[in-house]
């Protein structure tokens, strides 16, 4: 299963909004330069950019590969844009190997990021039938309802991209409750997404969310585990593989 049907069916963040762009992007095609232009993504209504997107396929296609034991789940879907790249990852292995993984997404489906008038639920089921990838099992609701109550017993891969641009405190208190439910579910080889997660480092962008990334190395310190920068672009996100091999704190560190 090839990944080309993100750029062609979600590349929302591509589409020009100017007659002017368009104008110069018929030209350029004209002289065939092999260069389009596009607009930055808006942090405010849209969640996530073509490079994140990729990140996110590429990543549910080695957890299938490796085999790794468990469902998929999304915490915060919203409108299910990028659940559908779990859902489409799912179906093709399903179609191979015959695999019972399933994938879950969780959200309360309210109007948020000033969009007014969507019935957000719909608006997922419709994405999932536009890419003709079977829905998902809906969690909807509360986390403070749904987790841990409603979670599978085990979990190959995690996407967490419950920000919303308030304060970080309340946010890193979210993203650790998730983190606490989600760790224990996680067999070795799984891996968790966190897509607000920031590494000034590696990225320019503006930190949306900066709850996600205190929360992270909170919950790691203590773990084997380490955060992973994702680089996307003018954005970034991150992820941990759950460790093969806890560490023992009684064995001594080699020199």
């Amino acid at each position: 299963m090839d990944n080309h049907f993100l750029a062609h069916d979600f590349n929302w963040d591509r589409t020009p909004r100017s007659g002017w762009m368009h104008f110069c992007n018929r030209v350029l095609r004209r002289l065939n330069t092999g260069i389009q232009l596009g607009r930055r993504m808006d942090g405010h209504s849209e969640m996530t950019n073509l490079e994140q997107r990729l990140n996110l396929w590429h990543l549910c296609e080695q957890v299938l590969a490796l085999n790794v034991p468990g469902d998929f789940a999304e915490f915060g879907s919203f409108d299910g844009k990028t659940a559908t790249i779990l859902g489409r990852a799912l179906q093709a292995h399903q179609s191979i190997h015959k695999s019972r993984a399933r994938l879950h997404v969780y959200d309360h489906f309210q109007i948020g990021f000033h969009l007014q008038g969507r019935d957000i639920r719909k608006a997922l089921e419709d994405n999932f039938h536009a890419v003709h990838c079977p829905l998902p099992q809906i969690h909807d609701g509360d986390f403070a309802t749904t987790i841990p109550a409603e979670l599978p017993t085990q979990l190959a891969f995690v996407h967490i991209d419950c920000g919303y641009g308030g304060e970080a405190a309340e946010h890193a208190a979210t993203v650790t409750r998730l983190l606490e439910a989600i760790y224990p579910r996680m067999p070795a080889g799984a891996v968790c997404v966190l897509m607000d997660y920031w590494d000034g480092s590696v990225c320019n962008g503006p930190n949306w969310n900066p709850g996600a990334g205190q929360a992270a190395t909170a919950f790691l310190a203590s773990r084997p585990e380490q955060m992973v920068s994702l680089y996307a672009g003018e954005y970034c996100h991150g992820y941990f593989r759950k460790s093969l091999k806890p560490v023992d704190a009684t064995t001594p560190a080699e020199p």
